[in-house]
């Protein structure tokens, strides 16, 4: 253990508290060592209930986001302005491979997953969006020898304060 290591440790834990509350805890200790032996620990304990509880809302709604986005027939992905996703739904991440050739994943740098003739165009349109502008047209392309239409969408995402922090794209089959 951290103590008989004689090294200092932190640790996080659930309680029931005098009044029957559930609380959380988190430790941070130091030990105390006297002719190479821990004789001592000491050490602060920090109620964390609070940053719990907003850790487990924050992983309820983005599972709930995730069964939204999921649940949905359109394609939707969210860029940054950075070009990196931040978030793809399934049905875009089938659909951008068959398009574009590549599996699209969170984190991927979208410029480079970019068939080398669209990169220029698509780039462009992301750039129109970063500034404000919201950009719709179709494109027909032919998969397996068929002829798809497609319906797509671009624009801006915002912060709580209005300002543009990245794109969003939606594309519908409309054949």
């Amino acid at each position: 253990t951290a103590t008989s290591e004689m090294r200092a440790h932190e640790f996080e834990y659930r309680m029931i508290a005098a009044d029957g509350k559930l609380v959380w805890l988190r430790d941070i200790v130091s030990v105390t060592v006297e002719d190479g032996k821990p004789v001592r620990l000491r050490g602060i304990m920090i109620d964390i209930t609070e940053r719990k509880k907003g850790e487990i809302a924050l992983k309820q709604s983005e599972e709930k986001l995730r069964h939204i986005l999921g649940s949905t027939a359109d394609d939707f992905y969210v860029i940054d302005k950075e070009y990196r996703v931040v978030l793809i739904n399934a049905s875009s991440q089938a659909n951008l491979e068959i398009f574009w050739g590549r599996k699209i994943n969170t984190g991927d740098y979208i410029l480079d997953m970019i068939p080398p003739l669209l990169q220029e165009t698509i780039k462009k349109n992301y750039d129109r969006v970063f500034t404000g502008e919201r950009i719709e047209y179709e494109f027909t392309k032919r998969v397996n020898g068929e002829l798809c239409w497609r319906w797509v969408r671009y624009g801006p995402v915002r912060d709580e304060g209005g300002v543009i922090t990245g794109a969003h794209i939606t594309t519908k089959d409309i054949t």
